[in-house]
């Protein structure tokens, strides 16, 4: 069978418009050798969502929008259709976000997806936009617009009081100025003294009159008056352990007092007898302490007369 020229070239065509159609599709994301399971969710507005925008799950791209459909039976919200890979299991508290990049480029990420039931194909998953990086941003610096308003006011305002106070300003000026000439003045006046205080420095790192000569002569002098103290110490403590050894050498000989005191017994042995009487004579007195001691309160009589009375009175009885 012989294939005409008109044929081959239809037949070149078709396969050329078909793998055109599949490329093209594949690079909107469209993956016609893998099964997808199709998934649906609602918003009141998809902030520039388009078709064919990824569908992610932690970053990780699962799927693509498929088809976007405005419901006008339902205050026209919108219907999105998600392709996903049937590998991913969605429950049934799957929530389909849109969010958007700081460049602004759209896409769905998938949260809590391992939440409820799982969903069957066809299912409508929880809805929700999430506030863009621009609309963040915005609401940010919305109060920084707002101070720089009032501070842009206020400065308007010290520039008019400016330009009504010309005179003030101008004598502060002249004020400013005559400050400056005198601190001029003090300046040429604080050179002055830092020569002097150069001269002075000068004079004291000097090595031979300076201050180290002068420190050295002081430590010399030190040094001097350590060793006549050392010295007179030593003399000292000599003449006293000289005296000291003298004062034992005598009390061993039993010479002196206290010499005398440790070598004679005998003085030893009376001194114990009257320390022992003194003691029996201290435990007789508080014993008998009316052998002692004598006192009366209306004075103390005579008593001889008394003796001398009693037998006259016998006799006259």
């Amino acid at each position: 069978m012989k294939i005409s020229k008109e044929f081959r070239v239809g037949l070149l065509a078709v396969i050329s418009i078909s793998i055109l159609y599949l490329g093209f599709n594949f690079l909107k994301g469209i993956d016609f050798l893998s099964p997808n399971n199709t998934y649906y969710a609602v918003y009141q507005n998809i902030d520039g969502l388009n078709v064919s925008n990824p569908v992610m799950i932690n970053g990780f791209s699962v799927g693509r929008v498929s088809e976007i459909e405005i419901l006008q039976g339902r205050d026209n919200q919108l219907l999105v259709s998600l392709d996903i890979s049937n590998d991913q299991v969605l429950g049934a508290r799957t929530r389909a976000v849109i969010k958007s990049d700081l460049l602004g480029t759209k896409a769905i990420h998938l949260d809590s997806i391992q939440s409820g039931a799982p969903l069957q194909d066809g299912d409508t998953l929880m809805a929700k936009l999430d506030k863009g990086f621009t609309e963040t941003l915005s609401k940010s610096a919305l109060p920084v617009v707002d101070r720089l308003e009032v501070t842009l006011q206020n400065l308007n305002t010290i520039l008019a009081n400016l330009a009504n106070n010309e005179d003030s300003i101008n004598e502060i000026i002249g004020n400013f100025k005559a400050t400056s000439s005198n601190l001029a003045k003090g300046t040429s006046k604080l050179d002055g003294l830092s020569k002097q205080l150069d001269n002075l420095l000068t004079q004291l790192n000097d090595p031979e009159e300076g201050l180290g000569a002068l420190m050295s002569k002081m430590n010399e002098v030190a040094d001097s008056v350590n060793q006549l103290e050392l010295e007179a110490m030593l003399t000292a403590t000599r003449n006293t352990v000289e005296e000291l050894g003298t004062t034992l050498q005598l009390i061993n000989e039993g010479e002196g007092s206290m010499g005398l005191l440790l070598k004679d017994e005998g003085l030893y042995n009376k001194m114990n007898q009257t320390m022992e009487d003194l003691d029996k004579l201290f435990i007789d007195m508080k014993e008998n302490p009316g052998r002692y001691i004598h006192f009366s309160v209306f004075g103390k009589k005579d008593k001889g007369s008394k003796k001398s009375t009693e037998p006259s009175d016998a006799s006259q009885e």
